[in-house]
């Protein structure tokens, strides 16, 4: 259950950054900035910024992203993370949707009609204020909006709590075991809640945070990497499939001590190979498992466990806790039996909003989140994701999981996403259309399921988002 500001008796990260004074709080291979200058930059900021009010930030992972972020919260208003990226149409019908006071946003954005610049730009940012008068009510307890994994269009944000934050955050470090020595890079986008974790987690405990936006296809980012001496990276399965491409086992990255994985499931054969690469050069090679509607993350898997639990998300974070229950709500109590995963946990977020009429509800999950992945606890209590409740289908009487699919066919090689109904499957594939037939004998074999319920299409690229996940939605099941 959240405790609201009025009640809370601890304090909040971006409170007490104050006490890491003259520590080292961003670089980014060009300036470094103190705890100091960030609190004083965020808070030249803050004071112009009204209490309980709405501030889209346009983010990108770079030192103005992160003074305008830590001004919102300081001030007690409401961020809302967006991608610098957004298009203009979709950024548009937020602001109709959500009526923000504040835009903060790179200089060489324009001004939205009806919006005005303050007299307030740093670091390449300006602050837009708007020219509408109406104000609205805002739940004390809201903290910040954050995007919906995969939403692309969605005006559904997912609304986070103070003590989401704080409970979060707290865990994590106590998890990891997070300390000020740790210099991460940000490997993911800021307002992804992976990245944004990342980002709160290290800073609240004055860690000195390496500010990226260069891809790992690009030199730029391993010079990074060795001249700021990372030691901690952050990845999702495409990361680390990109990795393994970039052979990552020939790289001599000497100062790295860290690495940790989320953002959905990693296959197991590149699971055992990073933690057998890891264990060999003493580097801490953790599997993790969350959500945005849980803040960021709800499981570990402990570096000591990888190789001998391979594929499983592991246990749940300090303060939470995990069950399973069944197509009738029944709690499941017995090991390898398939059911719906739910979690308990002061992470857990407020619920989700739609415009700036549920900027003020209550907390509507009450500490409790049915996460919509299916999965089975070992015999040691260790949870393993069989895929997700709506990427099941039935056919001819056969529950299929079409992230086996996916698996199967990505062991042998081919790139691809595949999704369906109950009466057919269609498999996306960026192979070629001589390998389409094979591809059809594979899984037609592995399912023991006639090859006509399923078709396969070639796309030149699968659709992911920013941080690497597939972007099922973008992928028709009506095509023909």
């Amino acid at each position: 259950m959240f405790l609201s500001m009025s009640n809370f008796s601890g304090s909040f990260f971006f409170d007490e950054l104050d006490k890491f004074d003259a520590r080292i709080a961003l670089l980014d291979g060009v300036e470094n900035i103190t705890y100091r200058q960030l609190l004083h930059l965020s808070d030249s900021l803050k004071n112009v910024l009204s209490k309980r009010t709405l501030v889209f930030l346009s983010c990108r992972n770079s030192i103005a992203s992160v003074i305008g972020y830590i001004a919102a919260l300081r001030a007690r208003c409401v961020p809302v993370l967006l991608s610098d990226r957004i298009q203009k149409e979709y950024f548009f019908r937020l602001l109709f949707a959500y009526r923000p006071k504040y835009i903060w946003l790179p200089d060489s954005n324009d001004c939205p009609h009806g919006f005005h610049r303050l007299s307030v730009g740093i670091h390449g940012y300006q602050l837009l204020v708007s020219e509408e008068v109406a104000s609205y009510p805002i739940a004390e307890e809201l903290a910040l909006l954050m995007t919906t994994s995969g939403s692309t269009g969605s005006p559904v944000f997912v609304r986070q709590s103070y003590e989401n934050l704080h409970a979060n955050t707290a865990a994590i470090c106590d998890i990891l075991n997070i300390q000020p020595s740790d210099r991460p890079v940000t490997t993911l986008p800021m307002h992804y809640t992976y990245g944004l974790s990342v980002l709160n987690t290290h800073l609240s405990q004055g860690c000195s945070i390496v500010l990226n936006e260069a891809s790992l296809m690009e030199k730029s980012f391993w010079a990074l990497m060795k001249n700021a001496a990372v030691t901690s990276f952050a990845g999702v399965p495409y990361t680390y499939e990109m990795l393994d491409r970039l052979r990552f086992e020939r790289m001599t990255l000497p100062s790295l001590r860290v690495m940790t994985q989320a953002g959905g499931a990693l296959h197991i054969d590149l699971v055992k190979k990073f933690a057998l690469l890891c264990r060999d050069r003493n580097i801490r090679f953790y599997c993790m498992y969350g959500q945005v509607e849980a803040t960021a993350r709800m499981a570990v898997l402990p570096c000591d466990a990888v190789l001998t639990k391979a594929g499983s998300i592991g246990l749940a974070i300090p303060g939470g806790s995990f069950w399973l229950e069944d197509e009738e709500g029944h709690c499941i109590e017995s090991a390898h039996v398939k059911g719906e995963l739910c979690y308990s946990g002061a992470n857990v977020s407020l619920g989700t909003a739609a415009s700036v009429d549920d900027l003020n509800l209550p907390d509507l999950n009450l500490g409790h989140l049915r996460t919509g992945d299916m999965a089975y606890r070992d015999e040691d209590g260790f949870y393993f994701i069989v895929g997700r409740k709506k990427r099941f289908v039935k056919i001819f009487g056969n529950r299929i999981n079409l992230a086996d699919i996916d698996a199967l066919l990505g062991s042998l090689g081919y790139e691809c996403a595949t999704v369906g109904n109950d009466n057919q499957i269609q498999i996306y594939t960026t192979a070629l259309a001589h390998e389409h037939r094979q591809m059809l004998i594979n899984v037609a074999e592995h399912l023991a399921i006639h090859n006509s319920v399923f078709q396969v299409i070639h796309i030149n690229a699968i659709p992911r988002n920013e941080s690497g996940k597939i972007l099922y939605a973008e992928l028709s099941t009506d095509r023909s």
